[in-house]
């Protein structure tokens, strides 16, 4: 069985994932096709998710917040720490930054720079790189496999890009 994300999601630069044990699971990749107009309505999204999986072969979504913006990635210190206490992790956390090749910027830096500079001070960070060989990730078994390796250790882990 592999892992695989909502492609719903793809639009979020920045998300927080805590791991209660891992990834979803699934082993057909599920077509995701929904109406919700507020990709920051988690509690839509939960019913769907849940609607659409009836078997429920994939763990539940476990996000807290979706913070769509320019300067979202500014509050990413304050997000963190909310989920490591509502998960009951400790303060000081073992954090995988998980992205792709493609740089992120703002304002000349590069986003994943920007997310580390916020965290380094209160946790071990480790930053985690996929690449597959092409100019845009793809999401094949292979590289979701690296993924979830990556992060297996994880308290947290904070994706940027797709």
């Amino acid at each position: 069985m592999h892992k695989y994300l909502d492609s719903a999601l793809r639009a979020v630069v920045a998300l927080l994932f805590l791991m209660h044990g891992g990834f979803a699971y699934a082993e057909d990749f599920m077509a995701v096709e929904h109406n919700l107009s507020d990709p920051t309505d988690l509690a839509g999204l939960r019913r769907y998710l849940k609607s659409d999986d009836p078997e429920g072969r994939l763990d539940g979504l476990d996000m807290l917040e979706v913070t769509i913006s320019e300067d979202a990635h500014l509050g990413v210190d304050k997000a963190v720490a909310d989920a490591l206490a509502h998960a009951g992790k400790p303060a000081r956390a073992n954090i995988i930054i998980l992205s792709d090749k493609t740089a992120i910027m703002r304002k000349g830096v590069r986003l994943s720079q920007m997310v580390a500079a916020q965290l380094q001070a209160n946790h071990i960070l480790r930053h985690v790189t996929l690449d597959d060989g092409h100019a845009t990730l793809h999401a094949d078994d292979t590289i979701l496999d690296r993924a979830a390796s990556a992060v297996k250790d994880a308290d947290l882990v904070v994706t940027i890009g797709s």
